[in-house]
This record gives C-alpha cells, structure tokens and sequence, in this order.
C-alpha cells in the first residue's frame, strides 16, 4: 500500500515538473515577444547598434544644440543595453560644449565631473571643445587686478578642461580674459598635437591681464592651420615667426597695426584671409615694424574677403595682394562714395591681372563707381553681386528705382560691348569685363526682366565666335514670393474672360508680348548653349513658371 502511495507520489511530482518547464518555457518566449513590442532594438547585436547611434551624431558641432550635446546620456537612460553600447563607442565623447545654458540643465559645480567623463570615455581620439564664457560671470563681478584668478568653481572646470588639450583637434574659445588667460598657462601640450582649428574671442586687449602672450603657438606647442581671432590681437597669442602653419585666418575687431605686423611674419603657407572691421582703434599702442610709406605685399594669399563699415585708410594704402585670385567685398554706401574711394581702386588695380572671382556683397549706391571698380578688375570670369535693401520698403518703385540706377545700366553696358574685340592687338584695359564667363546676381527685391537683360549674351548665333565675350552663364535670385506669382496669373485669366478692354488691360497685353519674347530668346540662347536661371530664395525655378505663364 505505502509503495503505490510513493510510485503515486513520484508521478505527480514528474508531471508537475515537466509542466513547470512548459510554463516557464512559454512566460520566456511571451516576454521576449513582449519585449520586442515594447522596446524592438533590444535584439539588435551591438554592433548594428553603434551604426545606428552615429546617425544621431550632429553633422556640425558649430551649431550643435544642448541636446546633441549631451546625447551619450540620453541615449544611455535609455535601458541598461543601450547604455552599454554607448559607453563603448569614443567618438561619441569628443565633442565638449559648455555654455552658459549649458549650467541650466547642470550646475557648474557638477561639470568638471562631466567633462573628466567626456575626456575619459573618448580613449585617445582628438577632441572638439567649445566654450562659450563670455557671459559666465557679471563684469562687475570679474578680477581688478592682473594677477587673481577667476571664480574658483569654474578654475576647475577650466583645470579639468586642460588636461586634455594635447588631443584637441578644434577649438572654439569666448570668454573673458581672465579665463583666457588662466586655460592658456595650464596647456599641455607637444609637437605631435593635432590642432587644426582655433577661435578666440575675449574682452578688450585693454584688459588683459600683464598684456602677456599667451602660449598657444610656439615650437613646442601646437600650431594650428586656421585661426579666427575676434578683439584679440594675434600679438597676444603667438610671438612672431609662430605663425608657419596658417593657411586660413579670420580677424574681426582688429587694430590695423596688428594685422599688418602679423602679415609681415606668415610664411607661405597662408592662403585665405577673412578681415572684419579691421581699423585703426583709439587708444591702441599696436605698433609694426613695417618703414613708413612703405607697402606690404603678401604674395601667397589667394582669397581675401574684406568686410568693413568703417575701413581703415591704412589698410587699403599698405597692404598689398599680387597674387589674389578671389575677393569678396563688403563695403558701406558710404564707403564707396566717400575719400577712401581712390584708395579702394587703387588696391583694386594691384591685382587686376590675377583676379578671377569677384563678390560684391553691397553694391555701390550706383553704376558710376560699380563701373570704376570693374574696369579696374578686367580679369574677373566670375561677377556675384548682392544688392538689397537694408530697410526693406513695400514700394515696388523703390525696387524698380533700384534695378534702374545700378542692375540695368550694367546689363546695358555688357549688351554693348558683348562683341568688342578682345584680340592680342586690342588694348584690354579699354575693354568692359572683356573675359567674364559667369554672371550671378541676388536681389532683396522683384527683378524685373526686359529684352536688354537677354541682350548681354549677344545675338545667339556669335555665342561661341572668338571676338564674343565668354559669357555664358546667367543667374538671378531674387526675393519675388510664390504667392505674387499666383497673384498676378489670377489677375491675368480674369482680364482674358471678355471684358472691354481699359488703359490698364492694354499696358498688360502689351507687357505680356513683351516677356513672352524675353522667354522665347532665353529659350533660343539655352539652345545655343547659354546657361539662363532665375529662381527665388526657396528655390523655386522662376523661368519655368514664366515659361508656363506665357505659353512658351
């Protein structure tokens, strides 16, 4: 009796197992299905994972958000996996922004603990650091004297921030010159550093504290390729003859003086030069070693662009540039029409013979002096101008005003000389714009077309002759909103439903057999292989919409 009870026992102890393993066996298979519906990555292999997260990386750190910022964390609060997989991928962590919206999400005490994580997790790979402090402190609350040191939370934010300056790779420095200083005396750095990129902005060099050089180029540090310096002298970054490596430089807020100093020492290595509002300031001691009356001429810069509202006189009288093969202007109404005129052409004339591309990002107030400095530019295959209003007006006279004092006579005085001779026996400094292949021009306003803007090609037939201009190539963008467009077809099928004819319908029928033979000769030239465009500032293409408007 007691062995049936114990054989009874056993079977009922095997089938509770086995179904146990059926139960559990199937809660595993329903919480991984469920896990795929609630979180589907959570099967993908790692690798697959890290593929997926580099999408997520900003394109261009110059413009990252906060968000793109601290993105490892985000992804990492994720799960536990995704944590994982973020951890271990070090290009994740090279890229240290810290602003001052940056102390809203955490506070500074806690950063310098963020940033060793940063540092840390990117291994060894170059690091883009950049810190904007311009705004960390109060300026009533900054050091008076030379020789204290910044706010003690944010020294270690900038101790911890050093330590990795050996594997900066792009460096992007705004704050106050205390901090500037303070970073730049903890570098570490050798000759094997990696540096392509610098930008410095700080307070006024009045305000530096001992006016000391700071260490970023010397031979035993790093010597970046690009330099962007704004209210900083480059005196006060590097000593001179550090400069070997430049090829590109950008300087806003610079005293003349310091600029050509630091032309005198580049070697040929410099190739792009940006200069913003380069003068000479009041109460600036920068000297140069340059003799008096003496003019600099840098022979390896290729592309300059000046943007001055209030130019220096001396900059344009000493400072040459032979070789230059693109310019871009930016100057004031005032600037053109005013005394430093003869100096500005006379600039120009120094590279007349080298210049290819010229962008003229203001226009002269009108055609005369846009005249005078093409003709002092006959080099030129590619002509960009931009001209718009600075206080836009809703008058579409004003815009028309505009396109006739400046746009038209251009294009008249291009349709005059489209066949002028450009032979060897010619003199081509009597020629207008005797090689130009490209003209592109961007308005602020409607542009307005007519039978003379076709007419800068020529007649179709002589576009490829040996005593036509090269121009081949013709394109506006302009501010006309799609909206107008629509506008004026709906105006246009309600005058064709049969009503008496007025002034107005006539003056419209008339314009309208106008443009449809400017479409039509821009419709004969592309054919003869003219390149014609004229969009707006979306994109849109403006020539298929009047193609389609007049019929053609």
């Amino acid at each position: 009796m007691s062995y049936d009870l114990s054989r009874a026992r056993f079977r009922s102890h095997v089938t509770l197992s086995s179904s146990k393993e059926t139960v559990q066996a199937t809660a595993s298979t329903l919480w991984r299905h469920q896990r795929r519906v609630v979180n589907p990555f959570a099967d993908f292999p790692d690798s697959l994972l890290q593929k997926i997260f580099c999408f997520c990386l900003p394109p261009d750190i110059d413009h990252a958000d906060l968000k793109d910022v601290f993105l490892p964390y985000t992804l990492g609060a994720v799960c536990k996996s995704w944590r994982t997989v973020v951890r271990g991928m070090p290009p994740f962590w090279t890229n240290i922004v810290i602003r001052q919206e940056s102390f809203r999400l955490s506070p500074p005490v806690r950063y310098p603990e963020i940033v060793r994580d940063f540092i840390g997790r990117s291994q060894t790979l170059p690091i883009k650091i950049f810190i904007y402090g311009m705004d960390w402190v109060k300026p009533q609350d900054l050091p008076t004297t030379h020789n204290v040191c910044p706010p003690a939370q944010f020294c270690q934010l900038l101790d911890v921030i050093a330590i990795s300056s050996s594997r900066w790779k792009y460096v992007w420095l705004e704050m106050d010159s205390h901090f500037l200083a303070y970073l730049a005396n903890k570098f570490r750095v050798s000759r094997s550093s990696n540096l392509n990129f610098v930008h410095i902005r700080s307070t006024p060099i009045g305000t530096i504290p001992n006016a000391q050089t700071l260490p970023l180029f010397t031979p035993r540090s790093f010597q970046p390729s690009q330099v962007s310096l704004r209210c900083y002298p480059p005196s006060k970054v590097a000593a001179n003859g550090h400069w070997a490596n430049v090829t590109h430089v950008r300087m806003e807020d610079i005293d003349v003086m310091e600029v050509i100093t630091f032309l005198q020492h580049t070697r040929s290595a410099l190739t792009h030069c940006k200069f913003i509002n380069i003068n000479r300031f009041q109460g600036s001691r920068a000297q140069c070693s340059l003799p008096q009356n003496t003019r600099l001429s840098v022979l390896s810069v290729k592309n300059l662009e000046l943007d001055f509202r209030y130019p220096s006189t001396t900059f344009f009288d000493r400072i040459r540039f032979p070789n230059l093969e693109d310019l871009s202007l930016c100057l004031s109404e005032e600037v053109y029409s005013g005394n430093l005129r003869p100096s500005i052409l006379e600039f120009l004339g120094a590279f007349s013979l080298s210049l290819t591309m010229l962008r003229l990002l203001e226009t002269p107030p009108c055609f005369a002096d846009l005249q005078d400095i093409l003709i002092k530019t006959p080099s030129v295959t590619d002509l960009y101008l931009q001209d718009s209003l600075r206080h836009p007006v809703k008058m579409e006279g004003v815009w028309q005003l505009r396109q006739d004092l400046i746009i038209s006579p251009l294009l008249i005085c291009l349709a005059s000389t489209a066949t002028v001779s450009t032979s060897s026996n010619s003199d081509s400094s009597q020629v207008f714009l005797p090689k130009l292949q490209r003209l592109d021009i961007s308005l602020g306003y409607t542009f307005h077309w007519s039978e003379k803007v076709i007419d800068i090609f020529g007649p179709p037939a002589e576009l490829w002759e040996p005593n036509h201009r090269p121009l081949t190539s013709f394109s506006v963008t302009d501010s006309v909103h799609e909206q107008q467009q629509e506008r004026k077809k709906d105006q246009e099928q309600e005058r064709r439903k049969g009503k008496k004819p007025k002034l107005e319908d006539i003056e419209q029928q008339l314009r309208h057999s106008a443009m449809r033979v400017v479409v039509l000769k821009s419709l004969l030239l592309q054919r003869a292989g003219a390149e014609i465009t004229y969009t707006n500032q979306n994109g849109r293409d403006l020539l298929a919409a009047m193609r389609e408007r007049y019929g053609c």
